[in-house]
């Protein structure tokens, strides 16, 4: 019998799409022409650190507790991959909407716009990428 990986899945999702935010961050402003290395920037990059864990954190519980939600439910990985990517986005939009309403901008020009559409990126691709085991041992004792 197999055991869930759900714990692990949403770990690893979190972990990862924490730690490349900020490369894809930096990717989009090299795109638009702006100077992504100076002290600035790695200041930047600091605070956006301690910002981000404090936002992500409750994204990642409620990560872990659908992903094992759903993987009770279901069998197929790819179904269950496909809600946590809507999911991931809504878990992902509302702390950037809260910081938004509270500065007043989402406009492409604006930092928020930048770092949640690399937060999102980061979220959805490792959704995609890591291995998520279906529930066997809970299907079983439902049957």
């Amino acid at each position: 019998m197999n055991r869930t990986n759900s714990f692990e899945y949403a770990m690893n999702v979190w972990l990862t799409a924490f730690g490349i935010t900020p490369l894809i961050y930096m990717a989009f402003m090299l795109v638009r022409g702006l100077n992504v290395v100076s002290e600035l920037s790695l200041l930047f990059v600091a605070l956006a650190f301690i910002w981000g864990t404090l936002f992500s954190i409750p994204g990642w519980v409620l990560l872990y507790f659908s992903t094992r939600w759903l993987n009770a439910r279901h069998d197929n990985p790819s179904t269950i991959k496909a809600i946590l990517m809507v999911l991931g986005i809504v878990y992902a939009y509302v702390p950037f909407f809260l910081v938004s309403v509270s500065s007043g901008n989402m406009s492409p020009d604006s930092f928020n716009f930048w770092i949640y559409g690399s937060y999102v990126l980061a979220i959805e691709g490792c959704i995609f990428f890591y291995d998520l085991k279906p529930d066997v041992v809970v299907r079983e004792s439902l049957s």
